[in-house]
């Protein structure tokens, strides 16, 4: 009964039905703790551990932190006194890599990315141990990709973009196991295609067209598992042509982007999902489009154009959920970015609108003063947004923006997309607008 329930939670989550995987799995913690306290039976307490991992990402799916953090504290508890018994418990490992990973959520979602390192790393060592002792497991693969991509995303996070990179690099290793796994495969092109991002951020065009390439590879052997005439197989078709117009942008070619993106929002809106997680998969895909064509538009200075794609993002993210502190930052983001657009286009109002609630949301994060160093960017282009919006105090928040950029890690202020928001910061103190 406690692992149907735990299944259940499971399917519950792939749709993304948080509340209700909420209810199903805190059913199958209160079944498993019956069987003997979680104290003797082995299965049980394993079984206690990954039903916590789910109930993890479900609370922090909800934005119910502390109750996620809870969870885990108690699910780490178990499954490590089980692994002090019987080290080499298959299902404990699993089970304390994911609570491991949710632990890493939960750090994310609170602006803590060091503390994130540190549980992505002990996450990844699980499975990677994992592997070891069974090597045609492929969970444990899938799982130690997925924990050195948390990794590489908090050492971002912390304004080490090169060491980010090279995490993501390492799950290359893994490439045997990707071609024989759509599952490892999946993950495997995750982690390249932001490792080809990173890259063009870097300035390393070429290697990041490199990693593009092998991203698309492995995308193909995730397909394998995919229906040919199915909603899904029709989406992964698109995703490569949406993903290279966000390379072009990182890359700084607005004309390159724009010309990868020729047709593509008609084909997404040509798509037919069946229910609620394919209709929000699609819109996930308009916004990543749209925004990227965004940047590319301010990049050439293109305000009226930057305008039209931010606005489509604007609409867009009506359908998208905003719960968790990541929907938050992205929502915020993607206000100041528009309202960067419409101040240049004289509709200064509306953009004073969008802008100055997002002000506060960064100021409010920034002072937190956590070690994340990446809010430092957005605080900085969100405070050119205000300025552009109300004159009379453009130069005081311009040079609030330039002390806050110039805050940033020396490494992180080598990257394109900081020379970018620079540019933008410098021209709108040259002209006072």
């Amino acid at each position: 009964h406690a692992a149907a329930l735990n299944q259940l939670g499971f399917v519950q989550m792939r749709r993304r039905e948080s509340a209700a995987a909420v209810t199903s799995l805190q059913a199958s913690l209160a079944a498993f703790r019956s069987i003997d306290d979680l104290q003797a039976d082995s299965s049980a307490a394993a079984g206690f551990g990954i039903a916590t991992g789910w109930l993890m990402e479900a609370y922090v799916n909800l934005g119910l932190l502390a109750e996620a953090a809870g969870a885990g504290d108690e699910g780490l508890r178990v499954t490590s006194r089980l692994i002090e018994r019987q080290p080499t418990n298959m299902q404990a490992l699993i089970a304390r890599g994911v609570i491991l990973a949710g632990l890493a959520d939960v750090a994310r979602n609170e602006l803590q990315p060091g503390r994130r390192q540190a549980l992505a790393n002990d996450s990844a060592r699980d499975n990677a141990m994992l592997s070891r002792i069974d090597p045609s497991n492929m969970i444990p693969r899938n799982n130690l990709i997925v924990g050195r991509h948390n990794a590489a995303s908090a050492l971002w996070d912390l304004g080490r973009p090169r060491d980010s990179l090279a995490k993501l690099l390492e799950s290359r290793d893994l490439a045997p196991a990707a071609e024989a796994s759509n599952m490892v495969a999946g993950a495997l092109e995750r982690a390249l295609g932001g490792a080809a991002d990173v890259a063009a951020d870097l300035g390393q065009s070429a290697a990041a067209d490199k990693y593009r390439a092998e991203s698309d590879r492995y995308l193909q052997f995730f397909a394998r598992s995919v229906p040919p005439a199915s909603f899904e197989r029709a989406r992964l078709r698109i995703w490569p042509s949406i993903a290279r117009v966000r390379l072009a942008a990182f890359q700084g070619d607005p004309d390159r982007a724009r010309a990868a993106a020729t047709g593509l929002r008609e084909q997404l809106l040509q798509l037919q999902p069946a229910d609620a997680l394919g209709r929000q998969r699609v819109a996930d895909m308009l916004r990543v489009l749209h925004h990227a064509l965004g940047r590319a538009a301010l990049q050439a200075r293109d305000f009226a154009a930057a305008q039209e794609q931010f606005s489509l993002v604007a609409e867009v993210r009506k359908s998208l959920p905003v719960q968790t502190l990541d929907d938050r930052r992205d929502a915020a983001v993607e206000a100041a970015l528009l309202a960067i657009a419409l101040a240049n286009n004289g509709r200064p109002d509306e953009a004073k609108a969008l802008a100055e609630p997002a002000l506060a949301f960064q100021r409010e994060l920034h002072a937190r003063q956590t070690d994340d160093q990446w809010h430092k960017f957005h605080l900085a282009l969100t405070l050119l947004a205000v300025a552009q919006a109300t004159p009379a105090q453009a130069d005081a928040l311009l040079a609030e923006a330039q002390t806050t950029l110039d805050s940033l890690p020396a490494e992180a202020r080598g990257l394109r997309s900081v020379g970018r928001l620079q540019g933008l910061i410098t021209d709108a103190r040259r002209t006072g607008r």
